[in-house]
């Protein structure tokens, strides 16, 4: 089973981060939940994370073999379709994108990594969705 990936994004900079060294720097003791979850201490784990918005790992990568996470702003090459922002469905149980604040679209699985590319984030770039 692959390990869950998560990156935090600072709320006042827009600064994305690992997950990993977010806790470094925080100056807390970072514990694999899966491996040592008997040792994990659910307290301190989500205090730090009070108005840090924390984003997952859809476990794909796109043709620059970037990493896609929730959040991501994509698009698809070759296509005639707008830019998308990649989001988790909860009613399908997957990672899927959608256009601006409408419905999910399509399943993120629905095309290869050599058909999309990350060109952003909702943080950041938050604009390119509006082009």
């Amino acid at each position: 089973m692959e390990r869950i990936k998560l990156r935090v994004i600072n709320p006042d900079t827009k600064e994305i981060v690992a997950y990993e060294e977010f806790i470094e720097n925080a100056g807390w003791q970072h514990q694999d939940l899966m491996e040592n979850g008997e040792h994990h201490n659910w307290e301190k784990g989500i205090s730090i994370f009070i108005g840090f918005p924390r984003e997952m790992y859809a476990g794909r990568k796109d043709r620059n073999k970037t990493e896609i996470y929730e959040c991501d702003i994509i698009k698809r090459l070759g296509g005639t379709e707008p830019k998308f922002e990649v989001v988790f469905d909860l009613k399908r149980g997957g990672f899927a994108y959608k256009q601006g604040g409408g419905d999910v679209l399509r399943f993120l699985f629905d095309y290869t990594q050599d058909e999309i590319e990350v060109i952003g984030n909702t943080h950041k770039n938050p604009e390119l969705l509006k082009k």
